[in-house]
């Protein structure tokens, strides 16, 4: 069996408690049909207390009035009706006919069991700034419960969780719990679960069931003639609800992402306000508070639907898209012997190794570079004395050739558009850069000095090529054309900088040990060399970025793990987050000590 909690107020726990009880409660009844009058909070040092027009209502089995105290019941018969007020939190209380309660001491993990009760209350809150903690107001919910159960605290995302003056009941019959809020709002969870707590806002309910989580909130059914009647009452000692405006959701966070989790900020102009969120289902709202992360991304289309309820129970709701493009990152390994090619998911799961050595004389296949529809996968192959271009199909197989000339050709970078591969060709110091098409037809010449011109790679819209040269001095970063015109010179620090990338929003990034650093580090910077800054800045060698399809992320090889060779890690470059990928699952067929480098995502 579970139990449920009503949370009215600031929901952190350190409160007095109101628990409904069983039938060997403690005898203390109203008899005689007597009728009460309200009841408001007085001073004093009391926890509670109870007024009714004559004393036909015996506390603790004594028939005079007295403050309650912790450890006293309230019990009343078919005729009775009784006014509660607990002074600490300002809550005015009717406990309806056949009901039974036991105040409880603050912060108390109580027991708590019982079969039946009506309970209709109003609360008069200050309402705070959320950021601050506070005291709330809990009434556990348990219809069924056997035998008897400790009640957990609750705090945590529930604690932005604000009520501003509410007014709710809570019917317990048959194994069934109805809690109703008409005015204010309210946060149910089951059991201190709070990852499947709901929000309640003005004129919704929710019913709760024995081991079953709360249903989702709904419009009230109806209200009977009493609860309209003490609505009505309760709502006089508290101010006009004059707010009718539903709060405004700001979201910001990914629409497109190559990894598996995503995080948003959420926020609200109109606070306090409380979340809650649902995930692609959007039926299934539970509370949730910022940042809000998801993790374990299915491939494709996602949407999350935010929720805000504010203090008055206004509520508004925002759908905010989302696509993870589960796009995979290409790599090179020794871990089964000669460098072969693989292909892992972005948090590092799922390796397939996708070339095996079968052909005769083959040493070795590196630099792996997908295809702009990712089907394929280019990269250099040397077999015997010949280093050439290849490609291979993206789960491997379906090997094809591309160059064939006598001279070294390597490092091939794939056109955005699938029209064209570049690569670079010639003996290192001499090393110029050609186009050629996928099947080998229509070589060019883009380059042509007495330097080296390495590392190409392309613009977003396959118009130009970023690359490095050492044409005057020392490596550093240009950039032409397509057709090898129009070379602008990026960066010229003294130390050399080669393995450029670049990111679909724009953003080039590229390796190097600048202004003297004994390390090379990762850094970014606009197409025209611009607002250049380091992303990595430890202290070991990080090589050869690749940005994500998502332009927000990128992979690169380190030697930082000194217990192991170069390993890959992906970077989070708006947050700075780094996760090492590699080596990967256990692989009793690998070498994983072995080094993975030089990744294409």
């Amino acid at each position: 069996m579970r139990q449920s909690w009503i949370a009215v107020g600031i929901a952190t726990l350190s409160a007095t408690l109101v628990a409904i009880v069983g039938p060997e409660t403690p005898e203390a009844a109203v008899r005689g049909g007597a009728t009460t009058e309200a009841a408001k909070c007085s001073t004093g040092n009391h926890v509670a207390q109870a007024v009714s027009v004559a004393p036909e209502v015996t506390v603790g089995g004594k028939s005079r009035w007295k403050f309650l105290k912790p450890g006293d019941w309230l019990r009343t018969d078919e005729h009775g009706i009784v006014k509660l007020c607990l002074q600490q939190h300002r809550t005015s209380c009717q406990i309806g006919p056949n009901s039974s309660l036991r105040i409880l001491p603050p912060g108390e993990a109580s027991l708590v069991r019982f079969k039946f009760a009506d309970i209709l209350c109003a609360q008069h809150n200050t309402v705070v700034d959320a950021k601050h903690d506070h005291h709330g107001y809990f009434l556990p919910l348990d219809a069924t419960e056997p035998a008897a159960r400790r009640a957990t605290t609750f705090a945590g995302a529930a604690a932005t969780a604000v009520s501003g003056d509410p007014v709710f009941s809570i019917r317990i019959r048959k194994g069934q719990g109805i809690v109703k809020v008409v005015r204010g709002s309210a946060v149910i969870d089951t059991a201190g679960d709070t990852t499947r707590a709901v929000v309640m806002g003005r004129n919704q309910q929710v019913v709760l069931t024995a081991a079953a989580e709360p249903g989702q909130p709904t419009k009230i059914k109806r209200l009977s003639k009493t609860e309209k009647a003490v609505f009505a009452q309760l709502q006089k000692s508290l101010p006009k609800d004059s707010d009718h405006t539903p709060p405004a959701i700001e979201i910001s966070g990914p629409h497109e992402t190559s990894v598996k989790s995503a995080t948003f900020v959420i926020e609200s102009p109109k606070e306090p306000a409380v979340f809650s969120c649902a995930f692609d289902d959007s039926k299934d709202f539970r509370l949730c508070s910022s940042p809000f992360q998801v993790d374990r991304l299915l491939t494709g289309a996602h949407v999350l639907h935010v929720r805000a309820t504010d203090a008055a129970g206004n509520t508004s709701d925002t759908p905010y898209p989302v696509n993870y493009d589960g796009s995979r990152i290409a790599f090179e390994s020794f871990r089964h012997g000669n460098p072969e090619l693989y292909t892992v998911d972005p948090d590092g799961e799922n390796v397939r190794r996708l070339t095996m050595d079968v052909l005769p004389n083959l040493i070795s296949d590196e630099h792996p570079d997908w295809s702009g529809d990712r089907s394929r996968i280019a990269f250099d192959r040397l077999v015997g004395n010949n280093l050439d271009i290849w490609t291979i199909n993206a789960n491997g197989g379906g090997d094809q050739r591309v160059t064939t000339d006598p001279a070294p050709d390597r490092n091939p970078t794939w056109s955005p558009d699938g029209t064209l591969i570049a690569f670079e060709r010639g003996s290192i110091g001499s090393r110029e850069i050609f186009v050629i098409k996928p099947d080998g037809t229509g070589e060019r010449q883009l380059t042509r000095d007495n330097t080296d011109d390495l590392d190409p790679a392309w613009s977003p819209d396959s118009r130009r090529i970023v690359f490095a040269s050492a044409r005057e001095g020392g490596l550093d970063i240009y950039v032409m054309n397509a057709d090898g015109t129009g070379v602008t010179r990026l960066t010229s620090d003294p130390t050399a900088e080669f393995g450029p990338s670049w990111s679909r929003l724009g953003k080039i990034a590229f390796h190097g040990a600048r202004s003297g650093r004994p390390y090379k580090n990762i850094y970014v910077m606009d197409p025209d060399g611009q607002n250049l800054r380091a992303v990595t800045q430890t202290e070991a060698n990080d090589y050869y970025p690749s940005w994500a399809p998502d332009g927000v992320h990128i992979v690169f090889y380190s030697d930082r793990d000194k217990s192991t060779k170069e390993q890959l890690y992906v970077l989070d470059v708006e947050t700075g987050v780094q996760n090492q990928i590699t080596p990967g699952a256990a692989d009793p067929t690998a070498d994983l000590t072995q080094a993975s480098f030089v990744p294409d995502w």
